[in-house]
């Protein structure tokens, strides 16, 4: 009796077990344990423009991601940090380089078995490729373990603005209203032609006439468009008098 009785327990054990598994994977919480009063993480909608390089560790990347895409990163405790990983969405290869007819969730690491097809001649395993490694473009991706998304913009270089400045340099980049770094000013380049007159050069010009400067951003790792502006130089109205002896 008593055996019976402990048999219908771990029974029950059991199937509460597998209820708590089951509504983990419907839900997509992760069981992880935080530690009592530790912030979880909040993932943003969109990351805005980033740039991932080839050359990048896969840790470097996942860093870009954390601070890109969560919000609330510098309030995580650094066991909550340590323990980020991110998935995302694309297609599964073999090791022949034949892709999957259907995107596939893998870790951004890649190298990862993504899904499995039998064919009737035979079994086909897909595996993802390193993020790193896929070049710009939008990418949906995830926390492992949840199933909230977000959107990875991905770009070759950083979309920017050329404005007006006052002061030495004409112009200067700026990014939504901001101005970039002093770096990114020498990624600007000046053309300045005459107007009714023959001045075609990229340096300045010192003679009296209205011209036109051209501003482009070439290099480094912003874009913009090019802007337009005319200027006129002026004769110094000063008459020049020759100092008496």
């Amino acid at each position: 009796m008593e055996e019976g009785k402990k048999n219908s327990n771990l029974k029950r054990f059991m199937a509460s077990l597998l209820a708590v598994v089951m509504i983990f994977s419907v839900v997509g919480i992760s069981p992880a344990v935080f530690a009592e009063g530790a912030v979880a993480p909040e993932l943003k909608a969109n990351s805005g423009e980033v740039i991932i390089k080839s050359g990048m560790t896969n840790d470097e990347v996942a860093q870009i991601l954390n601070k890109a895409l969560i919000s609330n990163y510098d309030e995580l405790d650094d066991a909550t940090k340590a323990a980020l990983q991110w998935e995302y969405k694309g297609y599964g290869y073999t090791k022949n380089g034949v892709p999957s007819a259907k995107k596939h969730w893998g870790t951004i690491n890649g190298n990862a078995l993504v899904t499995t097809v039998n064919y009737g001649f035979g079994k086909a395993e897909y595996y993802n490729r390193p993020l790193k490694d896929r070049g710009a473009g939008n990418y949906q991706v995830r926390l492992a373990g949840t199933t909230t998304e977000a959107t990875l913009v991905w770009v070759d270089k950083y979309t920017s603005e050329v404005v007006l400045k006052a002061g030495n340099d004409l112009c200067i980049l700026t990014k939504d209203g901001e101005a970039l770094n002093n770096a990114s000013a020498g990624s600007i380049h000046y053309w300045f032609t005459g107007v009714g007159k023959l001045y075609a050069k990229s340096t300045m010009p010192t003679a009296p006439g209205k011209y036109i400067v051209t501003a482009s951003v070439r290099g480094g790792d912003f874009f913009a468009m090019p802007k337009t502006f005319t200027f006129t130089i002026v004769a110094d109205p000063t008459p020049e008098v020759t100092p008496e002896a």
